[in-house]
């Protein structure tokens, strides 16, 4: 299965800053033609074992997204929906 990832047009970094203090790494839009997906995410800079929380914009509110794995310049999460997703370095 394929992934699409894209820029995002539109977010309220201090919407997400609210809901998950730390460092905003990146804001995304993520798209899969399934109903859950385990996807890698490159991140170049991130050090193997990072304290990464993943927060996805779901039903008008940011919710927490499983990280799978944290490894050098890579981010896995285990995502439930097409849409924006945040990752925050704590």
């Amino acid at each position: 299965m394929t992934a699409t990832i894209s820029k995002v047009d539109v977010v309220s970094l201090d919407e997400v800053s609210r809901v998950q203090p730390g460092r905003i790494l990146n804001v995304v839009s993520v798209s899969f033609p399934a109903t859950e997906a385990t996807i890698n995410f490159y991140m170049p800079g991130v050090e193997a074992g990072a304290n990464i929380v993943a927060l996805q914009y779901i039903d008008g509110q940011w919710v927490d997204v499983p990280v799978v794995e944290v490894r050098a310049d890579h981010v896995v999460l285990g995502a439930v929906k097409n849409g924006k997703v945040a990752f925050v370095l704590k």
